[in-house]
């Protein structure tokens, strides 16, 4: 027997017990009164948006305002459940998860596909025999498939009205947000696909090569399209495939901005001399032609609340360099919108020009790996991957020369980074936020060929920027709290 192994079970037995006391006590603070109750049990996503237990399926709702220390004991019961379930799970158990997870995803489909989760209104219940005719679907199929996606909290049968169909709290947020609509689209008619043809694109090309050799440029091909097509393209010629990639992008990438926001705002401003803060988003604009709707990340939200006035916010959204075949084209770039943000300065930059503001105490290059596959294809070859190190590059350049006048200075390198091998068996590890980080590195390959970059990858092309008697050394590697995962690099400048 591995006691090891027990030891593990008792520890996240114990963690997410800790947890899971700590979402009890805040729900039974949020617990409204008995009538009030009765009514929510009656009109199930009257409720949807209480910070209370959603009655209609059971599953516990946490509000966007919650506190973030009850944020964080969610994720902490999510975190050690999944571990549980890997310490203790068998091989059936194993296939009849994914058989549940496969169910659910065709269920979300088919519902999308048939557009029946606007017709079910937010408020109540309605006869599944009604929502059947106003779709069109066989309401056999229908009845079986609510049941079906219940079992996840999406969508119930209200016991009290049998064959009938009501929201939960998760389901209306499809409604209510269509972003997580777009972004379940795009999971299930575009990404699901392209990952089970990942088996048949190794056996064609063998080893990744450009972007129009990657699982999704194979099922690109039809009888109306017989030649592969890259992801950039597709997008270019799909805005509807665009706009669901995007949804996708920013749905996934909540958790890594709020991580990078939580680990900045720990910083100590005491000591420093100056209270400016510059972040550069990029590359947002890869030509002219495509431009996507710039907004302050979730970090400069979060500083601009806890430290208000006090902080001089600038936010700088990059240009990444356009293609030669799409010059000819090209329309002006709009000004920057007036700040989202009370006293935030807005401007666009082009990527790898040199930082204009010299004077902060704090600069955040934000890079955002996904905006590599929006179109145009990248200009550095066909390789996805050498655009990205190559344009992230130019960007540390940028900053070398403030960085070796300003010695106070901290530039901080934040990005969605794959953990490195020797951190992968640590003792603090989350399986769960690992398989976040897996999954996004594996969606960046089927789709093209691209690759997210370890933690030691970054650290070895920061620290080979060196001019004007030094280089960019990497001081510091900022953890999020709440899954220990590293999501941003300090750096400094070294004399040599």
């Amino acid at each position: 027997m591995d006691l090891s192994r027990l030891a593990e079970i008792e520890r996240c037995a114990l963690a997410l017990a800790s947890a899971a006391k700590s979402l009890a006590e805040y729900y039974s603070r949020q617990v409204p009164d008995t009538n009030a109750d009765a009514h929510a049990h009656a009109h199930p996503s009257s409720a949807s948006k209480s910070p209370s237990m959603d009655t209609s399926s059971g599953f516990l709702f946490v509000a966007p305002t919650a506190p973030e220390t009850v944020h964080r004991a969610r994720r902490v019961v999510l975190g050690n459940a999944t571990k549980l379930q890997s310490l203790v799970r068998q091989p059936k158990d194993f296939l009849q998860q994914l058989a549940n997870q496969t169910q659910l995803l065709a269920c979300l489909h088919w519902l999308g596909e048939f557009q029946v989760l606007a017709c079910i209104p937010l408020k109540g219940s309605v006869p599944v025999q009604d929502v059947a005719a106003l779709t069109g679907v066989p309401e056999s199929v229908l009845l079986r498939v609510v049941r079906m996606a219940s079992t996840a909290g999406f969508l119930c049968e209200p016991p009290e009205h049998p064959r009938h169909v009501a929201h939960t709290s998760l389901s209306a947020d499809f409604v209510t947000e269509p972003l997580l609509a777009d972004a379940a689209s795009f999971l299930a008619g575009t990404l699901a696909p392209a990952a089970l043809n990942m088996a048949a694109t190794t056996r064609r090309h063998g080893k990744p090569g450009g972007p129009e050799q990657s699982a999704f440029s194979l099922i690109s091909q039809t009888q109306k399209s017989p030649v592969p097509l890259a992801f950039s393209v597709a997008c270019e010629q799909q805005p509807r495939l665009q706009r669901q990639w995007a949804a996708y992008r920013r749905s996934s990438a909540e958790t890594h901005e709020s991580g990078v926001a939580e680990a900045l705002s720990r910083l100590d401003w005491s000591g420093w001399s100056s209270a400016c803060i510059v972040e550069a988003l990029g590359p947002l604009h890869r030509n002219n032609r495509y431009t996507y709707e710039p907004c302050p990340s979730t970090m400069a939200r979060h500083l601009a609340a806890r430290y208000g006035s006090q902080v001089e916010i600038t936010i700088q959204f990059l240009r990444g360099p356009a293609s030669d075949s799409s010059a000819s084209h090209a329309q002006t770039v709009p000004s920057p919108p007036s700040p989202p943000l009370p006293g935030a300065i807005l401007q666009h930059r082009s990527a790898g020009q040199p930082q204009n503001i010299r004077h902060a105490a704090l600069y955040v290059l934000h890079w955002q790996d996904w905006a590599y596959l929006l179109p145009p294809p990248p200009s550095a070859g066909s390789n996805v991957g050498a655009a990205l190190k190559s344009e992230l590059t130019a960007e540390l350049q940028a900053h070398l020369g403030i960085m070796r006048e300003n010695r106070t200075a901290t530039l901080v390198v934040a990005m969605r980074l794959l953990p490195d091998a020797a951190a992968d068996n640590s003792i603090d590890r989350d399986p769960s936020v690992e398989a976040v980080a897996r999954a996004c590195d594996l969606t960046l390959l089927q789709l093209a060929n691209s690759a997210m970059l370890h933690v030691g990858e970054v650290v070895d092309l920061i620290q080979s920027v060196e001019g004007g008697g030094g280089r960019l050394v990497v001081v510091s590697r900022a953890k999020a709290e709440a899954t220990n995962e590293v999501v941003a690099l300090g750096v400094k400048f070294q004399a040599v």
